[in-house]
């Protein structure tokens, strides 16, 4: 059976490095939201074909990298 501590060692550890994530994406998407949507400008990867989408279709950002990184989640599940 999985356990936590196999994995990431102490609960505590396993937390921060979790804290630390939802941080960091937290930065991130401000960064896209304030400065890349309103001045027409594209990021990489995922991010920056979420925003190609929504300036051709107007579909959300969040939306389109959301169905965007599922393929990637499903895959990332089973390796």
């Amino acid at each position: 059976m999985f356990m936590l501590e196999d994995f990431f060692g102490d609960k505590k550890y396993f937390f921060r490095t979790i804290f630390f994530i939802i941080l960091g994406d937290l930065i991130c998407s401000f960064a896209v939201v304030k400065f890349l949507i309103p001045a027409g400008l594209l990021s990489g990867g995922l991010g920056g074909i979420g925003l190609m989408i929504e300036y051709l279709t107007g579909l959300p950002t969040g939306v389109s990298v959301f169905i965007l990184n599922l393929p990637m989640m499903i895959v990332g599940a089973f390796f």
